[in-house]
């Protein structure tokens, strides 16, 4: 972004603020993107279908529960 060509041309502060916003925020969600990225590479399938499985076992458990307790 050429911030100094585009006060030459008289463009408005307005305009040149949210412009210089715009670009701090577009650094921020770029890193934020490359940490999603780390992370999504970091699981793999056995994380996913361990916590699956988990969670199923846990629902399971919770039903039984409830099935014992009515008989």
């Amino acid at each position: 972004m050429e911030l100094i060509g585009l006060i030459a041309s008289g463009t408005p502060f307005l305009v040149l603020g949210m412009l210089v916003f715009l670009e701090r925020i577009n650094t921020k969600v770029s890193a934020i993107r490359e940490d999603v990225q780390e992370i999504k590479e970091g699981i793999t399938w056995s994380d996913t279908c361990n916590a699956k499985h988990a969670e199923i076992n846990r629902r399971l458990a919770h039903m039984e529960k409830i099935v014992l307790d009515e008989a």
